[in-house]
């Protein structure tokens, strides 16, 4: 089947993920077919699935839009508090390949 994560650049944090449906439509068909979906693919802060995971300097997995949002209110890494900067993010290709597929 068709990937649901076929965004562009995952270093881009700006950009609008556009060809994606919307998340709740994604997790209500996970729900209808009850896929089971493994923790890890959940983002620990919002508690959705993620589809753009990248890993915090604190080694904690979040959705990369989830991140940029938290970066709006607070350059911190939202797990430690510590200062945090996209650029010391790095997309999690691996788990957002097992995510997608």
């Amino acid at each position: 089947g068709r990937s649901l994560c076929t965004s562009s650049d995952p270093f881009l944090f700006e950009e609008e993920i556009t060809e994606l449906p919307p998340l709740t439509e994604i997790e209500k068909v996970i729900e209808a077919k009850q896929i089971q979906v493994p923790q890890r693919f959940i983002d620990p802060l919002v508690h959705s699935l993620m589809l753009h995971p990248v890993i915090t300097p604190s080694r904690t997995r979040i959705d990369r839009q989830t991140l940029a949002e938290h970066l709006k209110v607070s350059m911190t890494d939202p797990f430690t508090g510590l200062p945090t900067m996209k650029e010391d993010c790095i997309p999690d290709l691996k788990l957002q390949e097992e995510i997608c597929t």
